[in-house]
C-alpha cells in the first residue's frame, strides 16, 4: 500500500502514541501498627490515578491524601477490595480531597459492607474515638470485570469466602502485579477471626488460584512496612494458615493456640491479630 504524506502523518503520530505509552506503577502506602498496617495501593499512569482501599483511621487517611496530592496524578477511582473497617473508613477523608473520583466496589463486597458497617462502628468508635469516622461511606457497585487506567486495563478478580466473605483482587497484566487485599499478608499475623474451617480451606484455593497468575510484586493487605513486595506474601500466607490450623487442633485454649504460632512467626507483627484469631477460634471449637 501507498502512504501518502498524510497517511504517513497519521500513522507516525500513531505510532508515538503507542510507544509513548507508559507502564503503570504502584506506590504502596502502608499504615503504622495502631493502624493495623493496612496497605492502600496507588497506581498511576502519566495523568491519573487508580487507588485501592482507603486506609482505617481518619488520621492514616490524612496521610495517603497527602501521598496522592503529592504524586500530581488525577485520582479517577477509588476502588474497595473487601468490607472490613480497615479498608474503607477512610473514605470520608479521601472522598472530600477528590470529591472528583469514582467509588466503587463489587456488588457482593457491598452487601457484606452494609451489613456489618453498624456492628464495625459500634465495635471500633469507642477504641479510637474522634480518629474514627462516625457515618462510613458505602461505596458504589461496580459490575465489570475491570477498570482502565489510560487505556491500560486493572483486572478485578471477584474471590470466595475466606478471609472475608467477598474480596476483589487487582491484576495488572501489563507490569505482572497483583494486588491480593486480605488474602495475603506479609510479615504481620492474619486476621482469622471470621475464617472457619470452611473458609479457611477456600481461603488456600484463592492463594492458589492468585498464585497461578504469576504476579512478580504482590502487595497484601497488611505488611510489614519494610517487607518486601514478592510472591512470597501467598505462600507465607498459606502456610501460616496452615501451621495456624495444626495449632488450632492441639490447643485445649487459647494460650495453647497462640503459644506454638507465637513460636514460629515470633518476628511478625500485630501480636494483637493473633489474639483476635485466637480467641474467635477456640470459641468456635468448643461450639463443636
Amino acid at each position: 500500500m501507498k502512504l501518502t504524506l498524510p497517511m504517513f502523518a497519521i500513522s507516525l503520530t500513531l505510532a508515538t502514541t503507542v510507544q509513548a505509552a507508559a507502564p503503570l506503577k504502584t506506590e504502596v502506602f502502608t499504615a503504622a501498627p495502631e493502624g493495623f498496617r493496612v496497605t492502600s495501593t496507588l497506581i498511576t499512569g502519566e495523568q491519573d490515578a487508580v487507588l485501592v482501599d482507603s486506609q482505617f483511621t481518619l488520621a492514616e487517611a490524612h496521610r495517603l491524601v497527602a501521598k496522592i496530592l503529592e504524586s500530581k496524578k488525577t485520582l479517577k477511582t477509588i476502588l474497595i477490595t473487601h468490607g472490613h473497617p480497615d479498608h474503607y473508613f477512610g473514605l470520608e477523608v479521601v472522598r472530600a480531597a477528590f470529591p472528583q473520583a469514582r467509588l466503587v466496589a463489587a456488588p457482593a463486597v457491598i452487601a457484606e459492607l452494609k451489613a456489618l458497617a453498624p456492628k464495625q462502628l459500634a465495635q471500633w468508635k469507642p477504641l479510637f474515638g474522634a480518629n474514627l469516622t462516625s457515618e462510613p461511606v458505602i461505596p458504589s457497585p461496580l459490575a465489570a470485570d475491570h477498570l482502565e487506567l489510560e487505556g491500560q486495563r486493572l483486572e478485578l478478580i471477584g474471590l470466595n469466602p475466606g478471609e472475608s466473605e467477598a474480596a476483589t483482587a487487582v491484576w495488572i497484566p501489563s507490569t505482572r502485579t497483583l494486588i491480593a487485599g486480605d488474602t495475603a499478608y506479609q510479615q504481620v499475623h492474619a486476621y482469622l477471626v471470621n475464617a472457619d474451617a470452611t473458609w479457611r480451606a477456600q481461603w488456600l484455593k484463592n492463594i492458589e488460584q492468585l498464585d497461578k497468575r504469576g504476579a512478580t510484586t504482590v502487595i497484601p493487605g497488611h505488611r510489614a512496612e519494610k517487607a518486601a513486595l514478592g510472591p512470597a506474601a501467598l505462600r507465607e500466607t498459606a502456610a501460616y494458615i496452615r501451621d495456624f490450623e495444626a495449632s488450632l487442633v492441639a490447643a485445649k485454649d487459647v494460650d495453647g493456640l497462640k503459644r506454638p504460632v507465637l513460636a514460629k512467626y515470633s518476628a511478625f507483627e500485630l501480636p494483637i491479630i493473633l489474639d483476635f484469631s485466637a480467641q474467635a477460634a477456640i470459641a468456635g471449637k468448643a461450639k463443636r
